[in-house]
């Protein structure tokens, strides 16, 4: 199913937006060699045959043309155009079933694979769909300082990963010390079914990650820190590349260790630096401040005030957030911080490079960007009834009026 060709309502909102403007001091304009917009093209999701999407996740598969969904416990193959391929998977213990699937990531023969229950198996299909192969992985049976591990697939029999903390050990429970570190880990076989404990392949600075607000009851609401800084990573078999986002006024370091715990690449990137104003704060805050209020019993005050001691507030604004995107295309996708209306800005990284300069990809702020090709980004968008759909959409250069 084809949309409608990209509104030219949108270009008035992306007259300037951030670094590499005219009016602006030299700050990224020189790594950034372009601005493109994305026109939207291909949409699909629920079928008529009663396939109803309800979070999925969506990768892309360039070579083969097609789209694969991870979708609760199932995994579907779309035609870009939205034609329904195949769909395997269902909940289970069984060969080919999945009882709580984590990430997807398909292959170079276009097989893909999907770590199910943190690490405790690997399933992996041929292109085609067909059940090739269930690997037994270390799940339970191995944990780091007594926490359970988050495992991508692995290579050759190694698989990397990171400890699953919970929140309020994260910050600090009881007056005991934060863990404001957090470690890429690898887990190999000493021989088959023992595993080797966890060896930390690099560490990743979290420390402004979570922020707990104390309510007078006692009890403490956990949330992210809308300021945060931490490190981010995003895992492939055989590989993992990690975002540091605080290393110094709009910096952001891109490094990407492998299974040997080399470092195959190490980029950094200069952003023009955001100030953090009290003004940027104040508005970030009220929401979150109204609706812990709410609660029967809760002074407004008192909220304000826990809200505000636990805040983190650097000096400056991270120039990106979230978790990286590892593209189909070879690109890294970064999800920048710039401020705009009603658009997300990206910032296009050739993974492996030190040198080519990046681009500028400006998306609606409602699409969840979840995969790339050369041509297109991919991801999902949902409708005014909140139902989720696949969106593609094309990617174009835009050549910015002069004035």
């Amino acid at each position: 199913m084809r949309c409608s060709r990209f509104a030219s309502s949108l270009i008035p909102a992306l007259v300037c937006l951030g670094v590499g403007c005219r009016d602006q001091q030299p700050g990224t304009a020189s790594q950034v060699l372009s601005t493109w917009v994305a026109e939207p093209e291909f949409r699909f999701g629920n079928t008529p045959e009663g396939l109803f999407l309800v979070r999925p996740y969506a990768r892309v598969d360039p070579l083969r043309n097609r789209v694969l969904v991870l979708d609760g416990v199932d995994v579907s193959a779309w035609t870009p155009t939205g034609d329904l391929l195949f769909v395997v998977g269902g909940r289970g213990d069984g060969p080919g079933e999945f009882r709580r699937p984590g990430s997807l990531f398909i292959h170079d023969d276009g097989s893909f694979s999907v770590p199910d229950q943190f690490g405790s198996r690997m399933t992996r299909f041929t292109a085609n769909g067909e059940l090739l192969e269930a690997e037994l992985g270390p799940g339970g049976r191995v944990s780091y300082q007594g926490f359970p591990l988050v495992l991508a697939s692995s290579m050759n029999g190694i698989f990397l990963g990171h400890p699953s903390i919970p929140a309020d050990l994260e910050v600090g429970m009881a007056g005991a010390e934060p863990m404001n570190q957090r470690p890429v880990l690898r887990v190999r076989e000493s021989e088959p079914g023992t595993w080797q404990p966890p060896e930390p392949l690099l560490w990743m600075d979290v420390g402004s990650r979570t922020l707990e607000v104390s309510l007078a009851d006692g009890s403490g609401v956990f949330m992210a820190q809308p300021f945060g800084d931490w490190d981010e990573v995003a895992f492939e078999p055989g590989a993992a590349v990690v975002v540091r986002r605080n290393r110094g006024p709009g910096v952001v370091d891109l490094i990407e260790v492998s299974v040997t715990g080399d470092t195959v690449w190490h980029r950094r990137l200069q952003f023009e630096p955001r100030q953090l104003t009290a003004e940027v704060i104040e508005q970030s805050g009220a929401e979150t401040i109204r609706q812990l209020s709410a609660r029967p019993g809760v002074s407004v005050a008192r909220v304000r005030a826990a809200y505000y001691e636990a805040l983190y507030r650097p000096d400056y604004i991270a120039a990106v957030s979230g978790k990286p995107v590892l593209a189909a295309s070879g690109d890294v996708w970064l999800a920048s911080t710039e401020a705009a209306d009603t658009l997300t800005v990206y910032h296009v990284v050739g993974r492996g490079t030190t040198n080519q300069p990046l681009r500028r990809v400006l998306l609606p702020q409602e699409m969840f960007v979840t995969d790339a090709t050369s041509t297109h980004v991919w991801g999902v968008m949902r409708d005014e009834m909140d139902t989720p759909y696949i969106v593609g959409r094309r990617l174009v250069e835009w050549n910015r009026p002069e004035s």
